[in-house]
């Protein structure tokens, strides 16, 4: 399966579970850099504005993808202290893979 198909998968996954933030966050928080933003923004919010639009930008541009990619860790420990469902985590698996093996 494609990256992007995997996007767009955790994209509507994040709807599904209702962790889809409509507002676009503001420019102060999508620049923060910390990682992840966790100082600006909830992981889920971080996956749609700033992983998955950076993620698409690459693919648009044919560069090369971040290697390795460990992005599902950050959701397992997310996972512990939030609600974040074993679905969105095993769909980073799933990127991680694709990333990492191509």
């Amino acid at each position: 399966m494609s990256l992007g198909t995997l996007l767009n998968e955790l994209e509507a996954e994040l709807i599904k579970q209702g962790l889809h933030t409509p507002d676009r966050p503001s420019d102060e928080a999508l620049a923060s850099t910390q990682p992840f933003a966790i100082d600006t923004m909830s992981f889920p919010c971080w996956l749609q504005w700033i992983f998955i639009e950076k993620m698409r930008q690459v693919i648009d541009a044919g560069g090369a993808l971040p290697q390795p990619c460990h992005i599902s860790e950050m959701g397992e420990m997310y996972a512990r202290e939030a609600h974040f469902p074993a679905e969105l985590v095993q769909l980073l698996k799933r990127i991680d893979d694709c990333i990492n093996d191509a």
